[in-house]
């Protein structure tokens, strides 16, 4: 039996696909799958629902809460979740510091406050003076702000660093606070 070459086979099956095409697509397949499942894995950021209740789960865990006002279309809100927020709600040492929950400033509704009353998302965002998305607070169990606010997302590089610094002094506030 004689085997054909890659160039016999594609004069005699014009239409069928070359062993390089074939071969691009898998990997393309591959490394789309690996993508998604790396994507699947880092956490999502819990929506705010209840802070009362959240108030009670800070002081009880000792850990502030990371506060992210979004806005719906807020190209920025997403880039800082992906590429900040989630990899750090996905990693236990933040993890084990912080307890992390994202509120839409334009949602509509509403959801209980800290003392347990209705509110609406907009009428807690201008508690905390929230212009601009994203900005991100961080908490006490009583919603009281233990750092300044963070305002937008610029540079990715040093939004590390100066998250770091804080989620440090925001750790040892509460505690200070509970104490």
């Amino acid at each position: 039996m004689k085997l054909l070459s890659n160039n016999t086979l594609a004069e005699r099956y014009p239409n069928m696909p070359n062993i390089h095409s074939i071969k691009s697509l898998i990997l393309l397949i591959s490394l789309t799958l690996i993508s998604n499942a790396n994507a699947d894995t880092l956490a999502k950021l819990d929506k705010v629902q209840d802070l009362a209740i959240l108030g009670q789960q800070i002081k009880s865990d000792r850990k502030p809460l990371l506060l992210l006002f979004s806005a719906e279309h807020c190209e920025y809100c997403e880039r800082l979740t992906a590429e900040q927020l989630s990899p750090m709600a996905s990693d236990n040492t933040y993890k084990n510091q912080l307890i992390f929950r994202e509120l839409k400033i334009d949602d509509a509704g509403y959801f209980n406050n800290f003392n347990g009353q209705q509110i609406s998302y907009e009428e807690f965002a201008d508690l905390y003076a929230i212009d601009v998305t994203p900005t991100l607070v961080l908490l006490d169990h009583k919603g009281r702000m233990l750092t300044r606010r963070i305002v937008g997302y610029g540079n990715p590089d040093f939004f590390s660093a100066y998250m770091d610094e804080h989620i440090q002094v925001a750790v040892k506030k509460l505690q200070q606070v509970l104490n």
